[in-house]
């Protein structure tokens, strides 16, 4: 864990998933603990504990295709980036297939206008420039040394560079023409895994709101999300103090430095959650007032209302993973596989609109549970 001392002498070079090839002068971090890595991270919880705005480039070299939520990924990285900072990553393209078993998913060269804000076909909300697209056959050569003899490293690489010099003539038309010669069938793959992605995160977002919907109950969960100004970083409140409930009605929040103590206070009073924390000088102490039944049945309409913007948000994306597919048939992918891909699209969008209903059927007998 980077403290506050460490923080400025962090390097501003961060190697994310480096796998046994740890880089020099960069912090390297993964999350395997018998990875050759500075520091273990689980690349699954986020925030991650990074300072934010801090690195000026971040290397992934073949991570995100192990990952479950790119997207989310994505967006730390964008939040420890400094402003201008570069991220390079690497991916293998879907028409490789699943070679290792932890793969989740390929890749197409045009996963990065995703991350554009003139993108119109799907656009993320983290706001990336591309500066610059590449295929790469003969990828990974470290691996390939280690497990090739000198003849076949050599050829293989005297190919790759033959074949690389044509492929990136134009990118996306090589990939293009590459997806229809495999039969489409990976592109199909790549809509659905991008529409699931987009629901999930919609989910994601739900849940998030639906937190600062508080019930009568007090839970240190009623300020997550809130992030506070330490040693010039947004940092989560969770890593700058212990955040507890003494009782149903009381959340106690316990900074790790009594400076922090005013710094937490204003946070909380932002974040226009309705509390009013006070402090003894050691402690901040938020009281959770009983709510009134007026007050409750304002609250589940208010969830409601969280619940039927997460539907509209599945909804768009069940529409723009049709329109992708219904664009793949115009270029030649075959009628019945546009069909059976939009039968998927729609059981995504049952499945997820289902997993809206709980939620917001859960928090509504939380709030009305006296």
């Amino acid at each position: 864990m980077y403290s506050d001392d460490s923080s400025s002498t962090l390097t501003e070079k961060l190697n994310l998933g480096c796998g046994q090839y740890p880089k020099d002068g960069f912090f390297n971090i993964d999350g395997d603990s018998n990875a050759k890595a500075d520091q273990v991270v689980d690349l699954s919880e986020f925030p991650y504990d990074l300072p934010g705005s801090h690195f000026e480039l971040v290397e992934a070299d073949h991570l995100f295709e192990h990952l479950d939520n790119q997207i989310k990924v994505m967006g730390e990285i964008h939040r420890i980036l400094k402003p201008g900072g570069i991220l390079h990553m690497r991916v293998p393209h879907f028409s490789r297939g699943f070679t290792h078993w932890d793969h989740k998913r390929g890749f197409d060269v045009s996963y990065p206008l995703y991350f554009q804000k003139n993108f119109t076909g799907g656009y993320t909300g983290i706001d990336f420039d591309i500066q610059k697209v590449k295929l790469c056959w003969f990828a990974q050569p470290y691996l390939k040394k280690e497990t090739l003899s000198p003849v076949q490293y050599f050829l293989g690489s005297a190919l790759g560079q033959i074949f690389d010099f044509f492929g990136n003539l134009s990118p996306y038309a090589c990939s293009r023409i590459w997806c229809f010669w495999v039969g489409g069938f990976e592109e199909v793959e790549f809509v659905l895994g991008h529409c699931e992605e987009r629901m999930e995160a919609a989910i994601e977002h739900l849940e998030k709101e639906l937190l600062h919907i508080r019930a009568g109950k007090a839970s240190p969960a009623m300020l997550d999300g809130i992030q506070v100004e330490y040693y010039g970083s947004m940092t989560p409140l969770s890593q700058v103090s212990n955040v507890s409930t003494p009782d149903a009605r009381s959340v106690a929040i316990q900074p790790w430095e009594k400076g922090l103590i005013p710094v937490i206070e204003k946070a909380i009073m932002s974040a226009n959650l309705g509390f009013n924390p006070d402090n003894n000088g050691e402690i901040i102490r938020i009281n959770i007032p009983v709510l009134t039944e007026e007050r409750r049945k304002i609250l589940v309409k208010q969830v409601h209302e969280e619940g039927e913007t997460a539907k509209i948000s599945t909804r768009t994306s069940r529409k723009e993973a049709n329109d992708s597919l219904k664009k793949l048939q115009k270029e030649g992918l075959s009628e019945d596989l546009e069909k059976d891909a939009e039968a998927e699209v729609q059981k995504l969008t049952t499945a997820f609109g289902k997993k809206i209903e709980d939620l917001v059927e859960a928090k509504e007998k939380d709030i009305m549970t006296i």
